[in-house]
This record gives C-alpha cells, structure tokens and sequence, in this order.
C-alpha cells in the first residue's frame, strides 16, 4: 500500500440547495462533521467559539453539546442564531460546516459551503483553513499552507489554531517519506540503511501530529497522520492503533479508503479484535461509541472475511498446482523457493526462501501476503 492512499481524499458532489435548507423539514440530522459532533477545546482566546459552545449547551441544559446539536427540534433555533453572527468568521465557517456535511436539517451545498469558508479563512478561522485544506482546489497549494501556518501561529490560546498549524508543519516531511518509499525494488542489502532514513523523517512527522492530535482529537490531519505513524514500523508500529484511527476518521466525515481499510484490519486476524478496535475509534475522535455498530460496520466486517478466504483458497491452489506439475516442468522454469520467514522493510517487506540450500529474497508490498513458494 503507498503511503499516498493512506492520507485522505474527500470527494464530494455539488448540491442544488433548495428553498427549505434551514431544517424546516423533520428529516434526521446527517451531519458527520467532527466539530458538530464532538464539543471542541475553546482555549483561552477564541471568544466566538466559547460564545457557540455556550449557546449548544443551552439548548438543553440536561443533554450534551453533540446532543443538542444533532436533535431535529433544535435546527430552526441553530439556524438562526448562526445566521444573526454572519459576519464572525467562525460562524461562516459553522454555516459552511452545516451545508458541506449536511448538518442543522441543511441539505449539502458545497459550492455555497466553500464560498463561506474562503471568506472565514482569510481572517485565519482555523475551522475553514482545516476544511479546506481537504480540497483539491488548496490540498498541494504549498504556498497557501505555509501562508496558513504563518496565520495560525498568530492565533495563540487558540487549541484549535495550534493543532492544525503543528499538523501541516508535520506534513512538509510527507514529501520525503515519499521520496523514500518511491522506489518498488529495495535491495535486501541496502534494507537497514533505508529503515534508519525513513525513521528520521517519521520522528518529527509523528511527533508533530502526535502534539496536534492532543490538542484537537477532530484535526483531520492528525487523526491521518496517526494512522500512518502506527501503521508503520519506523512510527509506532500498532496494527490495532492503525486501524482505530483509520477507522475514526469516517466518523468525523472523512472515511478512509475502503480498500486500505480492509487490508488493514485483516492484520488483526480476529473478528473480535476487528470490533474492539472499531469500538475504540469512536473515542479516538472524541466519541461515544453506539450500543449497536452500523450497516457500514457489518459490511466492512464481510469484506474482510471475503478476502481472508480468497487469500486462503489462492494459496492452497498455487502449492496444489505446483505439487501437480512433472519435475521436469518446475525445473525449466527456474529454481523453486519455498519460503522461511519475512522481514519489514520500509513501506516494503522482505519474504525469504531457501532454495537448494540457498537463502533467496523477494521484496513485496507491506501489505501483501508472502507467496508460499517462489522461482528464482
């Protein structure tokens, strides 16, 4: 898997935004945004997010912030109070949350929703900043980031302000952890010598997203990249940890590509492992997680089976079919290697094979599944 598939990619379609947007309707709340569902640190100097979560709060003095804010009674009353704070840049930015994720019975307009967060992030909210940054229009704009961070370190007090800046500061090292792991072929004898390179770029880049995930469990940025440093043997190394970030991304409405997931969560080798971790994403981005897991959850679960069988059956057909063959067909075909043990390599793996006494390598994706056997 390349590490570019493990960084997120939000593909999102144009609304028509109809005359009723404002929760008029009764329909249930799709919101999935992370700032709506979590209550966000205020800090010490961010009175227009203190003044929201204030206001959140007393909607219902018995419920929580989340709770408020996801109940269908409330929608008209959120609604208007953001729409009397137009001109505060976070309440721009709260109003381009509700039309890009579907929050406060909207209907998802992003057109009109990245109109409200370009006006916001030129007064520096770090709410637009995070959410556009997810965009292809700003995602590889270098100079639009590091105008960004320069920004949001005047934003000081500001936990959310600091947390993004420290994450796109950690990011500037992607760049040469992709550099490194360009290559599809490492030579087994130059493994060690790019192990030590990979894990001197992965240290900053993990400490940086480590501090910014602290601050803000929603930073998007952090959540990803702590998904990478514990997927990783030069980061943290944690299959289980890898998986529950990955998976806590989606809840905050930034899913990680299906197909990685998958693969990841075959590395826990249990279904029971697969659902105590999933549990545990909820709260890595700040959320309770549901008595009952999800449709989403369940179809995950069958994919991962599906593809644990057909590793399994695809095996057993290659060693059925190689036992099959005449003696004189394996050998023309090279020197048949049946295999000893693997090694991680960088983003790659070593598997072994002793061959007539030799010991041969074959170097394969991280995420593939050794071959049993193997002709050189």
């Amino acid at each position: 898997m390349r590490l570019s598939s493990l960084f997120f990619a939000m593909s999102v379609i144009t609304y028509s935004l109809p005359e009723n947007a404002f929760g008029q309707s009764a329909k249930a709340s799709e919101c999935r945004s992370g700032f709506v569902q979590a209550e966000p640190p205020i800090g010490d100097k961010f009175e227009a997010l203190e003044d929201w979560v204030s206001f959140a709060k007393a909607l219902d003095p018995n419920k929580s912030y989340s709770e408020n804010l996801l109940k269908p009674e409330h929608f008209n009353t959120i609604n208007d109070f953001v729409e009397s704070k137009a001109d505060v840049p976070l309440f721009q930015s709260i109003s381009g949350v509700a039309y890009y994720y579907e929050c406060f019975g909207r209907d998802k307009d992003r057109a009109r929703a990245l109109e409200l967060f370009e006006l916001a992030e030129d007064e520096g909210d770090p709410i637009a900043i995070q959410v556009l940054s997810t965009q292809p229009e700003y995602r590889n704009d270098k100079n639009w980031r590091k105008k960004k961070i320069s920004q949001l370190k005047k934003n000081k007090g500001q936990d959310i302000s600091q947390s993004i800046r420290l994450s796109f500061e950690a990011n500037r090292n992607y760049e040469k952890i992709q550099e490194l792991t360009q290559a599809s072929f490492i030579p087994f004898w130059e493994a060690e010598k790019q192990t030590k390179k990979l894990k001197r770029v992965f240290d900053p880049y993990c400490d940086l997203h480590t501090k910014a995930y602290r601050l803000w469990r929603q930073n998007i940025h952090a959540v990803g990249g702590l998904t990478v440093c514990n997927f990783y043997p030069q980061g943290y190394n944690n299959a289980g940890t890898a998986y529950s970030f990955a998976a806590g991304s989606g809840h905050i409405g930034h899913p990680y590509p299906e197909n990685a997931l998958d693969q990841m969560a075959i590395k826990l080798d249990h279904t029971d492992a697969i659902e105590s971790a999933y549990r545990k994403s909820y709260e890595f981005v700040g959320l309770r997680a549901p008595v009952t897991l999800d449709d989403n959850y369940h179809r995950h679960i069958q994919r991962v089976l599906d593809i644990s069988k057909m590793n399994r059956e695809s095996n057993a057909q290659r060693l059925n079919a190689i036992r099959q063959q005449p003696a004189e067909d394996i050998n023309s075909r090279g020197r048949l290697g049946f295999f000893s043990h693997e090694q991680k390599s960088g983003f790659s793996k070593i598997c072994y094979y002793k061959v007539l006494g030799d010991l041969k390598a074959l170097n394969v994706k991280s995420v593939k599944i050794c071959p049993i056997t193997h002709r050189f």
